[in-house]
């Protein structure tokens, strides 16, 4: 539209566009102005309920006169097309100025104050405006805030044009009440400015979540850092305001944004400098943080941010620039969580039914279809189909509606809407529905699948169509019960989820013993048992369970996923499971979860480079899995690839706010690549504001804690034995070891050698009932070592070296390899720790050349010539070839 002429406005630039419509820059040709028009999206013009609430943007919007809310000039049409001519506000949003890092608490008190006197006088016209968040706070070149975009805008005196029980807004910025659907009033943006505040000051949301459930989850139900712990220095009046307007009680908060701003306004900062149009004094007045931050951490903090969407999907762009891998000219396909119109009950009925269609349309080789775990984390977005597509780099998106007219009745109803629409100009290609009867249930999924594919013109083969159309059991009841062990099951990290999964599936095959894929299921929830709760008595009733599959489906892509899940997991049989995994990405191409557990093998059996190739390509199949972007980036960090790692693993935070792996590696990177101790700590204190203690325990190699250990003494501090969730013999170990080497820091070697000796006492017991496991030897060696009994801490340290070498594991090996390495330190044998190190630097391992000259255990051997010789030969960057 650019240098068109819309009634008396000539287009001058686009401005932006967002889900509620397109602006442009435009000249009024009367007034001879410049304004700002927008206009609600063409694609979205024949809906009568998107125009009447884009016109209720316009006429609320435009009853509103105040310095703090941006103008509205006038709402006219252009060829069938509404648009809006406002104010053209120019400066910089808050989001912007944002990724400088938190402000200080007078200029913090200075925005917030102007947007409460705007949204004071726009309650008092009784209109909220739902959607207060950075984006929507613009600062101009003299320091004044304009509220922008009154798109999310509800006149409290009009009836609502959003369907009850649904939510509107932005989640890390939503209140209580909106995040429930209920009726809202100016108490609403009260809270919304709240979380601004909090974030002005801190640098972050208050609430985080790695997908929108989990974060309108903490909205409802957590309690975000104190402002004290978050920004120590904030004065206790500002912090008691941000804490009164987040109050999850709307009657406990402000009554008005005006009272909000009279208390606001002693806190504003007299002598802050205005904003000049060559200067954001917001961003040059922010304090310095505790320690310098490269660029890399400036543009980690936006990251760390709740909802930064855009900055997300800037990074995931990124990733696929360096180098994803295509998916070979097939069609990309999102298929969107079906939405329940039933009772609310059935909610993992309809979710069932949305991965049974995915797994269907998985399996044909024409179709590249995103996972499951990626589309249902924007399950009640209010994000449209187009904008879920995009964001998730599909082509098409598949999306519909479920209802059961009698839940759990086998002789009920069953009504089911569905429709492909074209992601690049949001065009439906194909739509139809459903009413059958409950025994039709397995037919409208084929039929479902096999339409998209004709729609798509994508000839199905033979098995693909087979494959299809296929019936997992003639039982509904057994059926039922199943979907209900994957709702679990999808929720497994919880280990009371995977129990129940466990005993759903067995329901299922007790009621239908020729449930092929139930009996994989289960299978795969007893390993899931074993491998991350430590219960080695499921991996026999996994076995027993993998075999009832194996005898009723050899060749099913179920059987063959718990078939590797036992080899891998179970017995670090990698060679047996990637020949059940690659046998399933032969047979459902789409399946990210087989394709992942590849580029893990390739990890362990040292093929590194085929590692990053595969999980990029299980990445852009799942590219909201936080699991795999972490495990991409890791890889990455292990080849010494720095630069390529760090934004995967800011995207994994992005996903997963908690995930505390990705933030170890983050700090290796800080001290590998930069030997930045200060951002490695600081790295270190982001991570334990939001993750228990407990969760460092395993995690974090010991040099990590002798090279940064300021960083993690409060982490220690909190760890005590049968407290924080320790309770295995291992987490007692870590427990113990870790405080150790702070005590030996600290030079209090008596601390150190009680807390080595009761972790020797565990693990001397853990070690007698499964000698064969090479990592306790490698921990009672350390333990042995701090206690003076060299000879038992050598033979320990290379019996954990032998048991798990790195020709049978490049992965975890070299863990072994660290160990061994700093027993014989400790030892005084420099022929054994340099050999180590050597093995080290000559492969993939979290230890560098910078590690090594930070760490203070290899003081005495600074002189060594032999060692200074090995820290000054170049670090290899991938895994030799032998290792291959």
């Amino acid at each position: 539209m650019i240098g068109e002429t819309v009634s008396h406005y000539r287009i001058l630039g686009k401005l932006g566009e967002g889900g509620m419509g397109v602006v442009y820059k435009a000249e009024d040709t009367r007034l001879q102005r410049t304004v700002a028009l927008k206009f609600l999206p063409a694609e979205a013009t024949s809906s009568p309920r998107e125009k009447a609430r884009f016109l209720n943007e316009a006429r609320a919007a435009a009853a509103l006169s105040h310095p703090n809310i941006c103008t509205i000039h006038e709402i006219d049409e252009h060829e069938g097309r509404s648009f809006i001519a406002m104010e053209c506000v120019e400066g910089k949003t808050l989001k912007e100025i944002l990724e400088g890092g938190p402000l200080p608490p007078g200029e913090t008190a200075r925005i917030a104050l102007q947007a409460a006197e705007g949204l004071q006088e726009a309650h008092g016209k009784g209109i909220v405006h739902r959607d207060i968040k950075p984006a929507n706070l613009m600062l101009t070149a003299q320091g004044r805030v304009k509220i922008m975009d009154f798109g999310l805008a509800k006149s409290t005196e009009q009836t609502m044009i959003t369907l009850p029980g649904t939510t509107v807004g932005t989640a890390a910025y939503m209140s209580p009440e909106q995040a429930q659907g209920i009726e809202l009033d100016g108490r609403s943006d009260v809270w919304s400015l709240g979380v601004l505040l909090y974030q002005m000051l801190t640098g972050r949301t208050p609430f985080q979540g790695n997908s929108i459930p989990a974060l309108l989850y903490a909205v409802l139900h957590e309690t975000p850092p104190p402002l004290a712990e978050a920004r120590p220095g904030v004065p206790a009046p500002l912090a008691r305001i941000v804490e009164r307007c987040m109050e999850k009680e709307r009657e406990k908060r402000y009554g008005s944004a005006g009272e909000v701003a009279n208390d606001l306004r002693p806190h504003v900062d007299p002598s802050a400098r205005d904003v000049t149009a060559t200067g954001w004094a917001v961003a040059q007045t922010a304090p310095a943080p505790a320690a310098p931050a490269p660029a890399s951490r400036r543009k980690r903090r936006v990251l760390f941010a709740g909802g930064a969407l855009l900055v997300i999907g800037m990074v995931f762009l990124a990733l696929l620039l360096l180098g994803g891998g295509g998916e070979g000219g097939r069609k990309k396909l999102a298929v969107l969580p079906l939405e329940n119109i039933g009772p609310r009950e059935d909610e993992y009925f309809a979710d069932g039914i949305t991965e049974a269609i995915i797994a269907r349309l998985a399996g044909i080789h024409g179709l590249a279809v995103i996972s499951r775990k990626s589309a249902m984390q924007f399950k009640g977005s209010d994000l449209t189909s187009q904008e879920i597509g995009r964001e998730l780099g599909a082509d098409f998106v598949l999306e519909g509606t479920i209802q059961r007219e009698r839940p759990n009745d086998p002789a009920s109803i069953l009504r089911v809407t569905s429709s492909l629409i074209s992601v690049a100009d949001a065009v439906s290609v194909w739509a139809d529905h459903y009413d059958k009867d409950m025994t039709e249930l397995f037919a409208v999924q084929s039929e479902i699948a096999e339409r998209v594919a004709r729609a798509l013109d994508i000839t199905l083969l033979e098995p693909e169509r087979r494959s299809v159309q296929s019936r997992p059991t003639e039982n509904l009841e057994a059926y039922e019960l199943f979907l209900r062990g994957n709702d679990s099951y999808n929720r497994r990290l919880s280990e009371r989820d995977a129990r129940v999964a466990v005993e759903m599936y067995e329901r299922a095959v007790e009621i239908d013993p020729a449930f092929a894929v139930a009996w994989a299921s289960l299978a795969r929830a007893r390993v899931w048992l074993k491998w991350h709760f430590g219960h080695d008595d499921e991996l026999a009733a996994a076995r027993v369970a993998a075999e009832h599959a194996l005898r009723l489906a050899p060749d099913g892509v179920d059987t063959r996923m718990a078939l590797g899940d036992l080899a891998y997991y179970g017995h670090r049989d990698y060679t047996e499971a990637l020949e059940h995994f690659q046998f399933v990405q032969r047979s459902r191409p789409s399946e990210s979860d087989a394709i992942a557990s590849i580029g893990w093998i390739h990890r362990r059996r040292g093929e590194w480079e085929e590692s990053v190739r595969t999980l990029r390509e299980a990445m852009e199949l799942n590219p909201r899995d936080p699991t795999i972007t972490h495990g991409l980036g890791q890889t990455l960090v292990r080849m010494r690839r720095f630069d390529e790692a760090e934004p995967v693993l800011d995207r994994a935070v992005s996903l997963w706010p908690h995930l505390v792996f990705a933030y170890v590696d983050l700090a290796l990177i800080d001290l590998n690549r930069d030997g930045d101790t200060a951002a490695a700590a600081m790295t270190i204190r982001n991570a334990s504001r939001r993750i228990p203690a407990a969760e460092f325990l395993g995690v974090t190699p010991l040099f990590l804690l002798r090279i940064v250990p300021d960083a993690f003494s409060g982490i220690c501090a909190q760890l005590s034995l049968g407290g924080a969730g320790i309770d295995s013999p291992s987490d007692s170990v870590f427990c113990l070891l870790y405080k150790a080497e702070l005590d030996g820091v600290r030079g209090e070697p008596e601390r150190a050698r009680a807390r080595a000796d009761s972790a020797r006492t565990v693990l001397d017991r853990c070690v007698r009932s499964d000698p064969e496991a090479g990592w306790l030897r490698g921990l009672l060696g350390v333990a042995e070592a701090r206690l003076g009994l060299r000879d038992e801490a050598l033979r320990d340290g290379r019996a954990a070296v032998d048991l798990l070498p790195l020709d049978r594991d490049a992965m975890s090996g070299p863990y072994q390899n660290e160990r061994l390495a700093q027993i014989a330190v400790v030892c005084d044998d420099p022929t054994i720790a340099i050999e180590q190190l050597r093995t080290l630097l000559e492969n993939p391992s979290r230890v560098s050349a910078v590690t090594v000259r930070l760490d203070p255990l290899w003081e005495s051997y600074r002189s060594n010539r032999a060692f200074r010789a090995l820290l000054d030969t170049p670090p290899a960057k991938d895994a030799p070839a032998s290792n291959r």
